[in-house]
């Protein structure tokens, strides 16, 4: 059967569900390619029957296959147009439209068989033979697809003339029988040819578009996951600044409060927190702030910055962590007064990466 094809060992190894779109999408194929094919050989037959000898020594039997090749023509063309609307039961309908296809060549070469048996190489028996060679091609062109059914028809067409010309040897039914044979030869090969390489394509081609579709849906998943955070750091925004917002706002109190004034180590460690705080809400600004990020436009504000003032700051954050691990930072500058342009809160945040790492 037509799916066998799929098993070739040139193919690669695919699912039944993919084997069954493939099969579909060629029985289509095949439909639209031999949708002449009948109509082109009832034609042959009626122009070939006004020349053939057979027709005016036995009429009814030349009718007979006129008849069949006509009978034929129209369920191949009926079960042809029932499989271009079907998508289930594929293989019922493909077995239906291989013998519908089969039975034209073997009237066909019966016909052709039985008119040079009887009239060898007469001018109506020529006209016939190169019909014959005409059908014979056609078929090999818009049949490839399923190859043993395409081989079949070959056979089929060619062996009733084959034995024909055998039965009344001559000089000329050998030359002829000869020819048929390489015709039979070239058309076989150019059939594993076509064959191949039609299937190759359309297995590379499914797969591209199973690669586009995993793709598609990738790209559609990454979005989807990619909106679910936007709208949950969105949501979370007004959580994460809030609490920073308040505690910048008490430290700011506690730095100002004339009542109940701070003394001066507890100031520092007031300021300690107002700073870390400030900090904090700019890495929480930048994190939140996820237009810039995946656009790739953090926004950089470069100002004057007192280097050794920034770093003591840093010093006096992590200074608590320091002592703990027995540690010490030391500044060593000849400018205590050098200025950089920086990003302050950008510089700020390598720093305390810097210090950090260096603790640990």
């Amino acid at each position: 059967m037509p799916q066998e094809s799929l098993h070739s060992e040139h193919l690669i190894e695919l699912d039944d569900k993919t084997i069954y779109e493939l099969n579909l999408h060629a029985a289509k194929d095949i439909v639209k390619r031999a949708s002449h094919g009948p109509v082109i050989v009832l034609v042959s037959l009626a122009v070939s029957i006004i020349t053939a000898d057979l027709f005016n020594e036995a009429r009814a039997l030349a009718i007979t296959f006129l008849v069949l090749i006509v009978l034929s023509s129209t369920v191949r063309l009926y079960i042809a147009h029932i499989l271009e609307q079907q998508s289930e039961r594929l293989s019922q309908w493909e077995r239906l439209a291989v013998w519908s296809i089969l039975s034209t060549p073997l009237i066909w070469g019966v016909y052709s068989g039985i008119n040079l048996y009887l009239y060898d190489m007469s001018t109506g028996t020529m006209v016939i033979l190169l019909f014959t060679l005409g059908i014979a091609g056609g078929a090999s062109i818009s049949l490839f697809i399923w190859k043993r059914v395409t081989q079949a028809y070959l056979a089929l067409i060619f062996i009733p003339p084959i034995i024909a010309a055998m039965a009344n040897w001559s000089p000329v039914s050998a030359s002829f029988l000869f020819g048929f044979v390489a015709y039979y030869l070239f058309a076989h090969t150019l059939i594993e040819r076509a064959h191949k390489e039609y299937w190759l394509a359309l297995c590379n081609t499914k797969i591209l578009e199973k690669q586009a579709q995993e793709l598609t849906l990738a790209k559609e998943t990454a979005e989807q996951a990619n909106r679910a955070k936007s709208k949950f750091l969105s949501s979370m925004s007004h959580e994460l600044r809030t609490p920073m917002n308040a505690v910048l706002g008490f430290s700011q109190l506690l730095q100002t409060d004339s009542e109940n004034p701070l003394t001066a180590e507890q100031l520092e460690s007031v300021n300690y927190i107002n700073q870390s705080g400030k900090h904090l809400l700019n890495l929480i600004n930048d994190v939140l702030d996820l237009s810039r990020i995946e656009a790739g436009n953090i926004e950089v504000k470069l100002e004057s910055i007192n280097l050794n003032e920034l770093i003591g700051q840093m010093r006096d954050l992590n200074k608590s962590q320091v002592e703990q691990q027995g540690l010490t930072i030391n500044i060593m500058a000849d400018d205590d007064e050098l200025a950089i342009n920086a990003d302050r809160q950008k510089l700020t945040q390598v720093l305390l990466n810097l210090i950090s790492n260096a603790i640990k």
